[in-house]
């Protein structure tokens, strides 16, 4: 499965602002790390809560984006892909730590 870069251009430049979980903001002022994961759960967590935090603290990124399937759409998948749902509840679940930078998770649908 591929997204066409067109498509993800177009889901890229829709984000000017948002606002995080916390309640911080995430402007388009910072440097993007951008990863897109039709994995398994183990890949999504990896991505958020170990390499998006290197990254941020070799001076990489300042902000990252997650981008995952929401729920029907990973059921059309192969075994074991997790989803947008079930990934921000554990997210919001495990608390904060002071390591954290902000993300933005999205959910796509095909």
């Amino acid at each position: 499965m591929s997204i066409p870069p067109s498509t993800m251009s177009r889901i890229i430049s829709q984000i000017i602002c948002a606002k995080a979980p916390s309640g911080k903001w995430i402007s388009s002022s910072k440097i993007w790390g951008v990863e897109v994961q039709f994995g398994k759960y183990a890949f999504m967590v990896y991505n958020v809560c170990a390499k998006m935090t290197i990254f941020h603290k070799l001076g990489y990124i300042d902000t990252g984006i997650e981008i995952v399937p929401i729920k029907q759409f990973s059921e059309q998948m192969s075994t074991g892909v997790s989803y947008f749902e079930q990934f921000v509840w554990d997210l919001e679940h495990r608390g904060v730590s002071d390591i954290d930078i902000p993300v933005l998770i999205l959910g796509i649908d095909k």
